[in-house]
């Protein structure tokens, strides 16, 4: 499976905030912090994305649990 680590981000993320809101937030933090479409995201650029997502993720599922995701999802995707 090559997968580009946005769609692995995408996955990661439908489990908590489901497939639309995931997509959506996706697409909105890729454009708005980096200035590309979700599938023009560059491996390293996806620690950055995380981060865009973080006070999204806090104020969905809570301080704690989103705050737990982001870190997750920072470790598996450093570059």
């Amino acid at each position: 499976m090559n997968d580009k680590p946005v769609d692995r981000v995408h996955r990661r993320l439908e489990k908590f905030i489901g497939p639309h809101t995931s997509r959506l937030a996706i697409k909105t933090f890729s454009q708005k912090t980096l200035g590309v479409l979700p599938d023009q995201v560059r491996d390293r650029e996806v620690p950055d994305l995380i981060r865009a997502l973080r006070p999204l993720l806090r104020s969905m599922l809570g301080e704690a649990q989103g705050e737990r995701i982001v870190e997750e999802l920072l470790a598996e995707f450093r570059v």
